[in-house]
């Protein structure tokens, strides 16, 4: 019986701290509406400053990012080639979706010495 209740115990304190994140998903795409592959999406949590959950898209250009509710996080978009994106994001109690519009950059990348 006390091994029951102890296995009862351990069984419901896992589901509880399953439960106590969100997904953060979405899609990237660039300006033509094309899902960007390998772009990386970072969340950092405004209040300590630490990274709290990264991904990479797809090759439709889907992320997820797993969060915990009740924070405030920077949501960084980058990929070589295009402007960085960033977005303020909130989490709450439940799922969220939010897609992001990448643009080329004007900048040349610089490669050593030369640009490319």
């Amino acid at each position: 019986m006390r091994n029951t209740l102890l296995f009862v115990f351990f069984l419901s304190m896992v589901t509880m701290g399953v439960a106590q994140e969100i997904s953060l998903t979405g899609t990237v795409k660039d300006s033509l509406d094309v899902g960007v592959d390998m772009a990386n999406v970072i969340a950092i949590n405004t209040e300590t400053k630490g990274l709290e959950s990264y991904g990479i898209t797809n090759h439709a250009g889907l992320y997820k990012l797993k969060l915990k509710p009740g924070f405030q996080y920077t949501v960084k978009v980058s990929y070589l080639g295009f402007k960085t994106e960033s977005f303020t994001f909130t989490a709450t109690d439940a799922d969220a979706v939010k897609d992001v519009v990448m643009h080329v950059t004007s900048k040349p990348i610089r490669c050593g010495r030369s640009n490319l």
